[in-house]
């Protein structure tokens, strides 16, 4: 052990943490540098490409087409593509888990399937049909099943159900597909892999019957996993790369089935939730889903971070005037570009490097290109607040038994902490509704308690036969908004397989959104925001209409209309009427940030007020001011259009008033759940006025000495100043 150095509790630097200091390459998700990241399905309904489809492909960032459609376009379509955009990705459509038995005849060029039910075409091991009728999957009454919508019994035409979980057609596709796609002058980026569903759910309604083999979703989630890591190892043994349709992340277990892929030994490179992200079309023009299936969609988006995620959202609506409105699956009415900006507000919430969206109707499907004005127009930068926390951040605390390694293997951040001694907890405080622990697995690692709000909720065995570097160990979602306390304990215990008891703490992975309960007419409701360098977006994914949501600072409300208009032409707004299944994006404005203790700032009596500091709260500028003397004042003299009051909501703070210019005065309640000194507690803008003249006013706060929490504290911490 060398270099030994403290970091927080007792964790210190060591040479080598497995004790074995070859590492296997992690391959990473690299994403796009777009702010909207976008993609592409176009398939053989749509009409053929020319030259001047180029340029609109090459804005992709990924595309999904039949591979026919590659001399459409010259030198070849997708030479053509990537003359313009070197960086688009071309992936060429294959069925997964079904085989068709009307195809053995149609040429590989044209083919969608494996097109080898009575045939071989040089397959080594034969015909599907003829050589392995024990590949198809059986109801229980012995009959093959097949895929209903698209079968045609009376013409003896199928799409058989595979067994999709088995060695030998995992293998059998992966041979197939060599022949028809990788050996060809097609050839592209990589392959996408139709129907991976990842739970029976949705899909055995579009059967002939159950599979008895794989007849719950824990069997089922288990093979189609096995198949997707079989097929995605093939053919990155190829040089290519696995897009794999998985669908189901509103779902309880196809939630956790994505978790599993992502956390297996080869995910694929691309996963797709076509049915649908947000938003869908049904039986309603719009179907919203409700909160919880909304928000584990977001959530799984979040959590993935071993492939990339596309999200597609659709509409029965058109863009048509006359056929823009209709009814949602809520009997409310319903705009086309609502939810558009709603299924877009949503992906913005949750998206990391690594997301991607689409959004369609049904007027064109994926027969159309698809491209909207907010995707080249909306770019608010990077989040302010990172999803991913490393293992030395100091939200993160460890017992006695910790130690560092920064060298052995590529870990998040560069570094990782590791311990065998049993009873070591390292343990993550958090605000947030989801969580996952980033560790590792190996011939070598240990099993780990782990510990949400105090309560036992999971043992994790880490044990693997090769190691998996950044793995995601445990996640939690679906977590009350508010503060959590996540810890990991090492049990000392092992798989009888491992040679040892490490446990790896990497980093930890939260939400990347806030959620704030406004109170309505008909009850709370709560609303997803998320801040970006230059904005903001907020989400109502509920049945209520919320009236006003402050915003942290003055901002502009982007639509639909206002899109392509200079910034400068739209209105300054301090809050935003937020409805039901609605999503509002803003740009910032211009601000001044002004701290407690600038000369604009005056406090009377002087003696009331006291400086407080970090150990109260992260205050902006490392300290603000507080009073809960009655009568108490802080003035603000500015020179601007807008002004926010930055204080504190806590559980010792109370109800002050603010005017403006001698005005009516405005009551402010600014008690909040949190305790000072909670970690993670922040300052927030608590009060703005916008659309002042321009020119000299004065911003004067009162303290009541009044309060509906344990004390009447009212905290100043900052202004901020629109010109």
């Amino acid at each position: 052990m060398v270099d030994r150095k403290p970091i927080t509790v007792a964790l210190r630097t060591a040479a080598c943490a497995f004790l074995l200091c070859t590492a296997s390459p992690l391959a990473a998700q690299t994403g796009s540098a777009k702010f909207i990241p976008t993609f592409l399905i176009y398939y053989a309904g749509g009409p053929s490409l020319v030259a001047t489809d180029a340029p609109k492909l090459a804005k992709f960032d990924l595309i999904d087409i039949d591979r026919f459609r590659y001399d459409e376009m010259g030198p070849n379509t997708w030479a053509a593509i990537k003359a313009i955009n070197p960086n688009s990705q071309i992936y060429l459509y294959e069925m997964g888990s079904e085989a068709p038995s009307y195809l053995d005849d149609t040429p590989q060029l044209f083919l969608n399937g494996l097109g080898r039910y009575n045939v071989s075409r040089g397959h080594p091991m034969g015909s599907l049909n003829g050589d392995h009728p024990e590949l198809f999957l059986l109801d229980s009454l012995g009959n093959r099943i097949y895929d209903v919508p698209y079968s045609n019994p009376a013409a003896n035409q199928y799409w058989h159900l595979m067994d999709f979980g088995a060695a030998a057609y995992q293998s059998y596709w992966v041979t197939a597909v060599k022949a028809d796609i990788v050996d060809q002058p097609w050839v592209a980026d990589g392959v996408f892999a139709d129907n991976c569903t990842a739970t029976n759910v949705i899909a055995f309604g579009a059967y002939s019957g159950i599979p008895v083999k794989y007849s719950n979703d824990v069997d089922w989630s288990s093979a189609m996993n096995s198949f997707a890591g079989a097929i995605s190892a093939g053919l990155h043994g190829y040089g290519q790369r696995l897009w794999c349709n998985r669908g189901n992340t509103r779902f309880p277990g196809g939630s956790t089935a994505w978790a599993n892929l992502d956390a297996g030994a080869s995910p694929p490179d691309v996963l797709l939730e076509e049915g649908a992200f947000a938003v869908m079309w049904g039986p309603s023009d719009v179907q919203f889903f409700p909160e919880s299936d909304w928000k584990r969609q977001l959530d799984t988006m979040t959590a993935i971070r071993n492939s990339k995620v596309a999200m597609l959202s659709h509409t029965r609506l058109w863009q048509v005037p006359g056929m823009d409105t209709g009814t949602d699956n809520w009997g409310r009415p319903v705009t086309y570009w609502q939810t558009l900006w709603y299924s877009l507000g949503s992906f913005l919430l949750g998206k990391n490097g690594n997301a991607y969206f689409m959004f369609h109707d049904s007027s064109g499907g994926y027969n159309t290109i698809w491209w909207f004005d907010e995707y080249d127009k909306i770019d608010l930068g990077k989040a302010t607040m990172p999803t991913r926390m490393e293992e030395t951040a100091p939200s993160i605390t460890y017992t006695a038994g910790w130690l560092e390694d920064a060298s052995s293997r590529p870990w998040s951040g560069g570094s990782t902490a590791y311990s065998t001694t049993a009873g070591a907890q390292a343990s993550l405080t958090f605000t947030g509704t989801s969580v996952s622990w980033i560790g590792a697995r190996g011939p070598q690692t240990g099993v780990a308690r782990v510990w949400l709000d105090g309560a036992l909720v999971a043992e994790v065995d880490t044990y693997k036969a090769t190691e998996e570097i950044q793995a995601n160990l445990f996640s939690a979602t679906n977590l009350p908004a508010g503060n959590h306390t996540l810890a990991i304990e090492v049990t000392g215990l092992k798989n009888v397989a491992s040679t040892n008891t490490y446990i790896m703490v990497d980093a930890f992975d939260v939400n990347p959104y806030n959620v704030t309960t406004a109170m309505t007419a008909s009850g709370p409701a709560n609303v997803y925001w998320r801040e970006f360098e230059n904005g903001y977006v907020y989400v109502n994914p509920t049945q209520q209409d919320v009236a006003s949501v402050p915003l942290l600072q003055p901002a502009r409300q982007l639509t639909h209309d206002n899109i392509n208009s200079p910034p400068e032409s739209i209105p300054i707004v301090g809050a935003v009427a937020l409805n039901s299944h609605n999503a509002a994006i803003l740009l910032k404005t211009p601000v001044k940030r002004l701290q407690e203790d600038d000369a604009a700032v005056s406090a009377s009596p002087a003696g009331a007020w006291v400086r407080r500091g970090p150990e109260v709260a992260a205050f902006s500028g490392g300290a603000a001011s507080s009073s809960n003397a009655p009568g108490a004042t802080a003035t603000l003299s500015f020179t601007g259009t807008g002004v926010s009051w930055v204080g504190l909501e806590c559980s010792v703070c109370g109800i002050a008033t603010v005017s403006i210019d001698g005005g009516a005065a405005t009551s402010v309640s600014t008690a909040g759940a949190a305790v000072p000194g909670t970690p993670g507690l922040a300052s927030k803008a608590l009060f703005t006025a916008s659309g002042l003249a321009a020119g000299t006013h004065s911003l004067v706060i009162t303290v009541t000495g009044t309060t509906t929490s344990a004390d009447a504290h009212i905290f100043v911490d900052a202004f901020d100043v629109t010109p």
